[in-house]
């Protein structure tokens, strides 16, 4: 989405009776960058690469977190270790 379709979706999403509920996952940015180029890629994604990926890895990743969309009810979870992801408390507070 573009930046005009996120600002009307989350807006809408503030006006509406709609209950949400956001999971705000976040990891040490070293770690982000690791996985993301360790992971496979379907052939689709190839033309992300190169300058492109290192700016993003560089830029984006590196911070280990962006920002909450800020319309609902909110957990943040580091998945830095994922033997420490609180899987109980993330289907708690989704199902309430």
């Amino acid at each position: 989405m573009s930046g005009e379709e996120t600002n009307k979706f989350l807006s809408y999403l503030k006006d509406s009776k709609i209950e949400v509920r956001e999971i705000f996952c976040h990891a040490d940015g070293q770690i982000l960058i690791d996985r993301f180029y360790a992971r496979k890629r379907h052939p689709v994604h190839h033309t992300f690469a190169g300058e492109k990926l290192k700016e993003y890895a560089e830029t984006t990743l590196r911070k280990g977190k962006d920002s909450p969309l800020g319309v609902g009810s909110l957990l943040e979870v580091d998945t830095t270790d994922p033997a420490n992801i609180p899987y109980d408390e993330i289907l708690s507070f989704a199902r309430n």
